[in-house]
């Protein structure tokens, strides 16, 4: 998914500027010299979305490209050291990214934003028994990205996305700090869904991995947790 975020302009212009077209063809049908135009314009489209392709793909071949940002990436680091801490192959239960995650990891992986699955996992989220649902299904260990993006006056893109992210959720935070007890998941974030969530409460000493990444650390605690699991209210 990378390649979609990163080319909102590649996206445009094989998309939207193609329909506008579209649109200006049927009318220039309808003229006299409509199939010199129509000619023309067809030209000038498939010359555009070439081009875009090319422009667009032109990271894609680069030898020397640094992927070492890219979540992806991060995932295959985290999914191979997981894959040498728990042998076992334990069933895990991740949220946003779990797909690239998913790939590399050799043990099966529940998403629980509600992406994918079928309804009783919808209703646990939308009931806020998301925590119970992950018990019953035999969930053993709960992967959470955190987001810790730089606020700084050279970073000036990570103090946009942190304010964006307060004003959308004033009240939720989207890591643990640094000396926290427990802390409550809230899965899937409301800064990336209008639809409801569910809250997973996690504990310090629960935590079994920490992997460390450019913008935060990726969080593995064990599930079901050493303290008493209890249903929340209703959102």
């Amino acid at each position: 998914m990378w390649f979609w975020y990163q080319y909102p302009a590649f996206l445009s212009t094989v998309f939207v500027i193609p329909l506008v077209l579209d649109g200006l063809l049927l009318y220039v049908l309808r003229t006299v010299r409509r199939q010199i135009v129509y000619s023309g314009l067809r030209i000038a489209v498939t010359a555009m979305a070439l081009f875009a392709l090319m422009y667009g793909g032109k990271d894609l071949v680069k030898p020397n490209r640094d992927r070492s940002d890219s979540f992806q990436y991060n995932n295959y680091l985290l999914a191979q050291e997981m894959n040498k801490e728990f042998p076992d192959k334990n069933l895990v239960a991740m949220g946003d990214r779990a797909g690239s995650f998913a790939y590399w990891y050799d043990g099966n992986v529940l998403q629980i934003e509600g992406v994918i699955g079928d309804y009783k996992l919808v209703d646990a989220i939308q009931r806020n028994d998301l925590a119970n649902f992950l018990t019953r299904h035999g969930v053993q260990l709960l992967v959470h990205w955190s987001y810790q993006y730089p606020d700084t006056p050279s970073e000036p893109s990570g103090r946009v996305h942190n304010l964006l992210r307060k004003l959308w959720s004033p009240t939720i935070d989207f890591a643990p700090a640094e000396n926290y007890v427990h802390w409550d998941l809230v899965t899937p974030w409301p800064f990336l869904s209008m639809g409801p969530y569910a809250r997973l409460r996690v504990y310090k000493k629960d935590e079994a991995l920490k992997f460390r990444y450019n913008n935060g650390f990726i969080y593995v605690w064990k599930w079901p947790g050493s303290e008493p699991q209890q249903e929340g209210d209703r959102r």
